[in-house]
């Protein structure tokens, strides 16, 4: 249960942090779909952009939202094959097959996911925001505070199990509650 907790909470440090990526980059006609010039103009303005912004024009507006979809299953795919590598290695070891072929292929997909975000008309993701020094620290300080939450959880449950005498069960209900006030 400990390790549940571990890797419900990486799991929730990651989405905020691509959520965040990605919520600064959706686009509005996913839920409006302007129609005049005008429209465009008011829906800038009204998220604060200024009307003669560059994503204050049609093409942008109106890409088609397909292309998204690259996005979303090729990274979709890569975090699954890292997550089963990443299992089978706690099971079977490092230099075994089943761990290595979802890591490498984990590896290979993440590259075509910046392929497809690079070409797509409308990308998931923009991964020139990365460039930028205050989303790159911020997407860095909370992976570092997602692996600071799994090593005291880590270590928090071998205290308990190992010095305490705690079982497993009495371990993972200890840290039950703790992801709930976040």
């Amino acid at each position: 249960m400990g390790a549940a907790a571990g890797i419900g909470t990486f799991l929730k440090s990651l989405l905020v942090v691509f959520g965040a990526l990605i919520l600064t980059n959706v686009r509005l006609d996913i839920w409006l779909r302007p129609t005049s010039p005008r429209q465009y103009r008011l829906m800038c303005q009204a998220v604060g952009w200024p009307p003669s912004g560059p994503w204050c024009h049609r093409a942008i507006w109106t890409a088609p939202l397909a292309s998204m979809w690259w996005g979303a299953v090729t990274v979709t795919a890569a975090t699954g094959s890292f997550i089963y590598g990443m299992l089978n290695a706690g099971e079977e070891g490092w230099t075994d097959l089943g761990t290595l072929l979802p890591s490498g292929a984990a590896i290979v997909l993440y590259g075509v996911l910046v392929l497809v975000e690079r070409t797509v008309p409308a990308a998931l993701m923009r991964l020139n925001l990365l460039a930028r020094r205050p989303i790159a620290a911020g997407a860095f300080l909370m992976f570092v505070a997602a692996g600071l939450l799994i090593a005291g959880l880590f270590l928090g449950s071998q205290y308990l199990q190992h010095l305490r005498g705690l079982s497993a069960l009495e371990t993972g209900l200890f840290f039950l509650p703790r992801p709930w006030p976040s």
